[in-house]
């Protein structure tokens, strides 16, 4: 499954939730200002595939821009910034926080 150009926002939980049973990719979407993540990446891995998230807005989310628990989660060029815990993003490496995002 492949999600592109959608905005997910207000959510009182998660802006887009990846469980064990979903794979796919996140590209280029606005998941802002939802209750606890941007996006969450569940362990354990899924047997179906990696999860690559690349190009997301993550903003001013309750907790984390992006929490990707599964060590299978590929991607990069994330602008996570705002978000209710300091770290942004998890890991790190998935996301910009300063600056325009990463191209």
């Amino acid at each position: 499954m492949v999600f592109t150009d959608n905005i997910l926002s207000h959510n009182g939980v998660d802006g887009f939730h990846f469980g064990p049973d979903l794979h796919g990719a996140l590209t280029n979407n606005a998941l802002d200002r939802n209750g606890d993540d941007g996006v969450e990446v569940e362990e354990p891995v899924s047997e179906l595939g990696p999860v690559t998230l690349t190009g997301n807005h993550v903003w001013f989310n309750g907790d984390l821009g992006i929490e990707a628990s599964r060590p299978d989660t590929l991607g990069g060029g994330n602008w996570a910034k705002h978000n209710g815990n300091s770290l942004q993003c998890v890991p790190g490496s998935l996301c910009s926080t300063t600056g325009k995002p990463k191209k």
